[in-house]
């Protein structure tokens, strides 16, 4: 059903205030991963890349999702009419995004994920999946 007026107004702008493309989002991603890298600081510097891939509790950083085991970072959110996933690599360079228009688009980003890398043969992506 759609939502009236398209899109909520959220108070919480850190949260839910954040509307980009899927091609903007996967320019921040390869910007992250450059960083890690020490090949750009366009975006974030080396120091504040490496504090957001390293895990300060559980599977998280600093605003991403880590996977240590795998070698990836992700973070994926939604709003009430939108779900979207960011999944990359910390140093391969490959990654996706995935944005749908549905409140139940998870397991849909999800089997794309798992199709992009069984297609693309991620490494160590399906030890931890």
């Amino acid at each position: 059903m759609p939502i009236p007026g398209k899109r909520h107004t959220y108070p919480e702008m850190a949260a839910a205030g954040l509307w980009t493309t899927s091609g903007d989002l996967a320019a921040f991603a390869i910007e992250i991963q450059k960083s890690a890298l020490g090949r750009s600081n366009k975006v974030l510097s080396k120091a504040s890349v490496d504090a957001m891939l390293t895990p300060v509790l559980g599977e998280y950083g600093l605003g991403l999702g880590i996977d240590s085991v795998g070698g990836y970072f992700q973070h994926d959110g939604g709003n009430a009419g939108f779900v979207c996933l960011m999944y990359a690599g910390q140093r391969s360079g490959k990654g996706v995004v995935v944005m749908t228009n549905s409140d139940t688009g998870g397991p849909l980003t999800r089997e794309i994920l798992r199709s992009v890398a069984r297609e693309y043969g991620w490494e160590n992506f399906f030890t931890t999946k």
